[in-house]
């Protein structure tokens, strides 16, 4: 069963993305990605802790669960990255992948809001700081229901000794507030 989900069009994906996908060379995924994202729960919305080495594709198993809680849960999704120019780029990238679709994605960086804010977006990457700041305001206008998916790229932050507590502190809330 996992070599005929290692196939990129085995996913039920629009034609758009996987066009997307092949224009980027990608057409398939490794069996330890299929893996993460058929463990117990997992497209169901439970927590997925995974570590590669760099470049192993880290990246693909986050677009999927992305992807399936933008399409299928419609449900917003936060991706949170360390640096702005992290943030930028997969923004852009993300953009690219979505692009053809009525989906909308933005980033929150620096000093950078997007026109209309998270309530505008269906996938919003965020810098640790914007991302705290985000979740403060869903928390206030209890909003974090509309909330499918957070992605924490980067995790090792948390070690970090200038941002590292802010990291903390934002999967403290957001798993103390899921809770309730």
């Amino acid at each position: 069963m996992t070599d005929d989900l290692c196939s990129i069009d085995s996913w039920g994906l629009p034609a758009q993305i996987v066009e997307n996908y092949k224009k980027r060379g990608i057409i398939s995924m490794f069996p330890w990605q299929v893996e993460c994202l058929t463990s117990d729960g997992v497209l169901d919305g439970r927590n997925l802790v995974y570590s590669a080495p760099t470049s192993a594709g880290k990246t693909m198993v986050a677009e999927l669960l992305t992807m399936q809680t933008v399409l299928e849960r419609d449900k917003k999704v936060l991706i949170i990255l360390p640096f702005v120019s992290v943030v930028r780029e997969k923004m852009l990238y993300f953009q690219e992948l979505f692009e053809g679709t009525n989906k909308r994605v933005a980033g929150f960086m620096g000093s950078y809001t997007p026109a209309g804010g998270l309530r505008s977006v269906n996938i919003a990457i965020a810098t640790i700081e914007k991302a705290n700041g985000l979740i403060n305001r869903l928390m206030e206008e209890d909003g974090l229901q509309d909330v499918g998916c957070i992605v924490v790229d980067e995790l090792h932050m948390l070690g970090d000794s200038n941002r590292g507590y802010l990291l903390e502190l934002l999967l403290t809330k957001i798993k103390y507030m899921s809770k309730m």
